[in-house]
């Protein structure tokens, strides 16, 4: 047998590095998405981008988004949520310094991972163009079921609700009405979540929508805290939070939800339970389907301009367990009030309250049909 040389095993060492050298390319270009050339040859990689891995940023600005407060955004907006949905735990992001024009939409979180964030940190605006509208006005920016959806940032969404508050300019929004068939004027809300789970709302403002909002429909666990609601003293039917169930009369519960530590200035009537409820200006005297039960208000201060709470439940399913703490309402000066208001409404009061209330009822209400017949929790 030959001995070892100092040839060979330069050989051998030149061709691992050889080797190395290779793999490491193919592997950069299998990384990159590029092409790797060598002797002449091509080896083109293909690159599987419909998984995009987990925890990735998805800037809209990367899908064509202008934000310049003129263009139309929605596509890019569409696009960018689209390749967040592919990855559990990634976040879409709207930077801070731009303003976004985006038209009605649903966000769709059917062939979504769990956990996406929406990071808003500049201003979404909704269009005034009434053509923006052809769709159908219940709604401008919809997110539908979404498991573990956080939704924060710094940022605003502005409804822009002024063009429809005048009513000579909206007029041609018109739906029908499940009451009598007639034609009845309809307002969107600026954010709705429809069937989702474990979502959470912090630090955003949502400004001037021109309905309520911001609103939960068939939704299980919800967290909102740390954000910034606000529209004008005469802006009509503007609620600040709204939940709700069914549609079309089907039947539900909205159960254990707590309002806690929440200022307000100005507001109509802060603290308000309406079963009786109707967007319409024509409606039938009749009470909701939705039972209502467990929901606590506390720490509640500022001012109101009408009515510092309205309890108004229904005769068939009272509101049970309707629990008081911390409420310090004062009465804006210069405006004609009126007292609280309770029907069929029962729960209990922990001081301090401001100011006296003396219309909800103790104990339980001797109708027991209030969470027999509810089939889904809010």
């Amino acid at each position: 047998m030959r001995g070892f040389s100092f040839k060979n095993e330069a050989f051998i060492i030149l061709i691992a590095t050889l080797v190395w050298l290779s793999t490491s390319a193919i592997c950069n270009a299998a990384t990159t998405g590029r092409y790797w050339r060598h002797g002449g040859g091509q080896l083109q990689v293909h690159v599987d981008k419909s998984k995009p891995r987990e925890g990735l940023k998805f800037n809209v600005l990367d899908y064509g988004a202008k934000g310049n407060g003129a263009s139309d955004d929605t596509k890019a907006f569409q696009t960018a949520w689209a390749n967040a949905c592919k990855a559990e735990g990634s976040m879409m992001i709207v930077p801070l310094g731009y303003k976004f024009l985006v038209r009605p939409t649903s966000f769709s979180g059917s062939n979504c991972h769990k956990n996406i964030v929406l990071q808003l940190d500049g201003t979404i605006m909704a269009p005034t163009d009434s053509k923006a509208w052809d769709t159908g006005p219940d709604q401008w920016l919809e997110f539908t079921n979404l498991v573990g959806f956080t939704l924060k940032g710094k940022g605003t969404l502005d409804g822009r609700g002024s063009v429809w508050w005048t009513k000579s300019i909206y007029d041609f929004k018109q739906v029908s009405s499940s009451e009598d068939g007639k034609k009845q004027q309809s307002k969107p809300a600026a954010l709705i979540f429809v069937g989702g789970s474990k979502l959470t709302v912090t630090g955003i403002t949502i400004r001037n929508s021109p309905q309520f909002h911001l609103t939960f429909d068939s939704c299980d666990g919800v967290l909102v805290h740390d954000i910034s609601i606000s529209s004008p003293g005469d802006s009509p039917n503007t609620d600040g939070i709204h939940l709700r169930t069914t549609k079309n009369g089907a039947k539900g519960l909205v159960q254990g939800v707590s309002f806690s530590n929440i200022q307000v200035s100005e507001v109509e009537v802060p603290i308000m339970i309406d079963q009786y409820y109707c967007a319409h200006s024509t409606c039938k005297n009749r009470t909701s389907a939705v039972s209502i039960a467990d929901i606590a208000y506390e720490n509640i201060r500022g001012t109101y301009t009408v009515q510092p709470l309205h309890l108004s439940c229904s005769d068939i399913k009272p509101c049970m367990n309707i629990n008081l703490s911390g409420i310090e309402l004062k009465p804006k000066l210069g405006h004609q009030m009126s007292e609280p208001f309770c029907w069929e409404a029962f729960g209990r009061l922990n001081g301090p309250i401001i100011p006296e209330i003396d219309c909800l009822k103790e104990g339980q209400s001797s109708n027991r049909r209030v969470h027999h017949d509810a089939k889904c929790a809010a």
